[in-house]
């Protein structure tokens, strides 16, 4: 369980009533979870992925970023001669991509993309690019307005708009 607040008094009070009706342990101030590293200074928190595992076990250790990982009419679809993949590594990694999205919401519409072909990598990717291009703005805007909420929450109250684009 992660607790998060300003009235110290109060979370010690919720740790000690939980802790009387489970068991729990303390494990301090939060550092990791759900593959996110999380670090912090006096006035910010930094949220942050590392995918060098992930570049490892794909061979890709030495590419180069781009702007857009998967282009928007990417023409994917079956093909009949394809040689068979190792179908349980397939779905490892978009798993892993899965968590790595958390924190990257621009990899949303590949991810959505190549989950399409999830359970047999040969198969017509079953999203069109605008039902995925969709699901990915209402990802963004529901991890906008978690984090406007939780900055609320630590006593950083936007009064700014916050803003989400999308290239169509």
């Amino acid at each position: 369980m992660i607790m998060t607040g300003d009235d110290f008094d109060e979370i010690g009070k919720l740790k000690g009533y939980l802790t009387s009706k489970f068991d729990m342990k303390d494990l301090g101030g939060l550092k990791y979870v759900l593959g996110i590293e999380v670090t912090h200074s006096k006035n910010e928190i930094f949220l942050s992925q590392y995918v060098l595992d992930l570049l490892k076990e794909t061979s890709m250790l030495g590419c180069e970023r781009i702007d857009i990982p998967i282009e928007q009419n990417h023409g994917l679809e079956e093909c009949p001669y394809q040689v068979p993949i190792d179908k349980g590594r397939y779905p490892r990694l978009v798993g892993r991509l899965i968590y790595l999205s958390y924190t990257r919401l621009d990899i949303a519409y590949a991810l959505s993309v190549v989950s399409g072909f999830m359970h047999n990598p040969s198969k017509v990717v079953s999203l069109s690019s605008a039902d995925a291009e969709y699901w990915a703005v209402v990802k963004g805007v529901c991890e906008l307005l978690w984090l406007k909420r939780l900055m609320g929450e630590l006593g950083f109250p936007s009064k700014d708009t916050m803003k989400l684009y999308c290239h169509n």
